[in-house]
């Protein structure tokens, strides 16, 4: 009982309304040194670590940026607990990240769709202008602006990702038959809304339990193949990759695969029809500018890590020590968020950073294939994507750029549209000019004002 009267104190102190307008020199989680992020993920379980890998990208950009000097003087410190994957224990943790900790902001908390809707409808976000960002839960009614209006999503939600990936069946696949495998919970509302608009229906749809564990991918008949839209492949690594063929070809979302871990369960060589989709360049293009960037951040911030960028199954080395795709995501989300926070001046404020994301958005540099808009109407706008296919030893980009709508009833084929990459990778930070001192100078009864330093004006001389 005791417990249960603490929880609603604190949730009761967070909806009250805040009553003094915040500047920098009282705004919660901005100090003179530090910026202060926190976020609730799952650590140390038996969840594959997707969430872990975008951390460490992230950390790693955050590392980078303090050494060379932070923004405005301030180092952003992330501070990360642990929900163990539960509701209610990410609803408690982001209460203490709140209260506890005082962050400024929430950075991606809670990367389950569950822990995540408990927090944004236990917190009150909105009336506290709390921001969200870079949320990576894919769940579409996390797009919505008006009903999470401080919430900003980094990666596609689910509708976009599902609508490509049928896209391309269609297109690639029109006559093979598919069957689709996906857990009961919002991926199935999201992937049933699309599949239902789509011309390419799929033969047995296989709902599998919301539960953690190893979904079973269903059995690949004769002449069909698999669309599989859980979150992660787990299970008999490596006694049971994902054997694909010509006959029977694999489709698996991208965020599925971006971790090591997924990437190392599905990357076999004994996988030669499989496909995802993505939304950043591969980790593996070295050529790209921004894959190029964190790469090196990486190798500076992360020296550990096993720089191979390819993984197979049949490797005897851990699967965890791989750098992999989802730290890259985590990484650019940092970078983003970073220079959103530098454009506010020397006094960020929470209300601020929410009103710059939703009115200059478009400005920020990002690796994303189509430039960050948070202001139509949705918390992810429009994004660009891609197909990959894995050919037995690394994936290629194999598809055309698809940019598709918050509501992915929309797709046209179309070019990378992004921004450079920022010199040296660092934001631009606004400067506010500092008041210039003026003298006054005199003739006869006529007076005029000019900046200190300067001559008084022919027939003037200073007071």
């Amino acid at each position: 009982m005791k417990r249960i009267l603490i929880s609603l104190v604190l949730i009761f102190c967070l909806i009250s309304p805040v009553i003094a307008p915040a500047n920098a020199k009282n705004e919660v989680g901005i100090s003179k040194t530090e910026i202060l992020l926190g976020a609730t993920t799952p650590q140390n379980t038996a969840i594959p670590p997707y969430s872990q890998d975008y951390f460490t990208g992230a950390q790693a950009y955050f590392d980078y940026l303090n050494s060379r000097g932070g923004i405005q003087g301030r180092k952003i410190r992330l501070i990360l607990r642990d929900d163990k994957g539960l509701p209610q224990n990410a609803l408690n943790e982001a209460i203490n990240l709140l209260l506890l900790d005082k962050v400024f902001a929430l950075f991606n908390s809670t990367s389950f769709t569950t822990g995540h809707l408990a927090m944004l409808n236990n917190l009150n976000l909105n009336d506290r202008r709390i921001p969200n960002l870079a949320v990576t839960e894919t769940f579409s009614q996390f797009s919505d602006s008006g009903r999470h209006q401080t919430t900003f999503q980094a990666a596609p939600n689910s509708k976009q990702e599902f609508a490509v990936l049928l896209h391309f069946l269609e297109k690639s696949f029109s006559t093979t038959s598919f069957n689709a495998s996906f857990p009961n919970d919002d991926i199935k509302s999201d992937f049933g809304a699309i599949h239902q608009a789509s011309t390419k229906k799929l033969g047995t749809v296989t709902s599998l339990s919301n539960s953690i564990g190893c979904p079973k991918i269903p059995y690949f008949q004769n002449n069909a193949g698999v669309l599989s839209l859980w979150r992660t492949h787990c299970g008999g690594v490596p006694l049971s990759p994902l054997v694909t063929s010509d006959a029977h070809p694999l489709l698996i979302r991208g965020n599925s695969i971006s971790s090591s871990r997924g990437a190392f369960q599905v990357a076999s060589t004994l996988s030669k029809n499989l496909y995802a989709n993505f939304y950043m360049p591969l980790h593996t293009d070295l050529q790209d500018p921004y894959i190029e960037f964190f790469t090196k951040v990486f190798k500076e911030f992360v020296p550990n890590l096993d720089f191979s960028l390819e993984i197979q199954i049949d490797s005897p080395k851990s699967s965890f020590n791989y750098v992999s795709q989802q730290m890259y995501e985590g990484a650019n989300s940092a970078y983003v968020l970073s220079q959103a926070i530098a454009a506010l001046g020397p006094q960020p404020t929470r209300a601020g950073l929410i009103a710059y994301l939703r009115g200059n958005s478009k400005s920020l540099s990002s690796a994303t294939l189509h430039p960050i808009d948070y202001s139509l109407g949705s918390n992810i706008g429009n994004t660009i994507q891609y197909i990959a296919k894995y050919d037995g030893s690394k994936w290629v980009k194999f598809s055309d750029y698809y940019l598709v709508n918050p509501d992915g009833t929309s797709i046209q084929v179309v070019s990378p549209q992004r921004k450079p990459l920022l010199p040296n990778g660092l934001p631009l930070v606004k400067i506010v000019g500092q008041s210039v001192k003026k003298m006054i100078c005199t003739k006869g009864k006529a007076t005029v004002s000019v900046n200190q330093g300067s001559k008084c004006p022919k027939g003037f001389k200073k007071a």
